[in-house]
């Protein structure tokens, strides 16, 4: 058998903290799914997604927007890791990494549709 191609598949690339982050996301999805709201400090220390709109892609849907107080990004246009969790009121969501606060959804002009937003709180419901 042959050695795969891919070097992302290499288990010598995996990022050290990337068991730690998935136990933490199952968390979130199980409070979640329990009809649970993360924790006040965990949405206050969150970055701000302004302009968002989402971004289906490969991976899974994304949300793309203009970031402010992230940790590890300086602000501006960013594209999320996939998307786990949606606040049915749109306020807030989980990505692979970590949860965004979720300001004023993009416009027309931004490339996004208000329609989108109306059909992703129905389906939230």
């Amino acid at each position: 058998m042959q050695r795969p191609q891919y070097k992302f598949l290499d288990p010598r690339r995996l990022d050290g903290n990337l068991a730690t982050r998935l136990r933490q996301l199952a968390d979130d999805i199980e409070r979640a799914a329990e009809g649970g709201d993360p924790p006040g400090e965990v949405l206050d220390a969150a970055p701000l997604l302004e302009e968002w709109r989402y971004m289906p892609t490969l991976q899974g849907v994304r949300l793309a927007g203009k970031v402010s107080g992230h940790p590890s990004l300086l602000g501006g246009r960013i594209v999320t890791s996939p998307l786990w969790i949606m606040d049915p009121h749109l306020k807030w969501s989980r990505t692979t990494n970590r949860h965004y606060r979720l300001g004023t959804p993009a416009g027309p002009d931004e490339g996004g549709d208000d329609r989108d937003h109306d059909e992703l709180k129905e389906m939230l419901r």
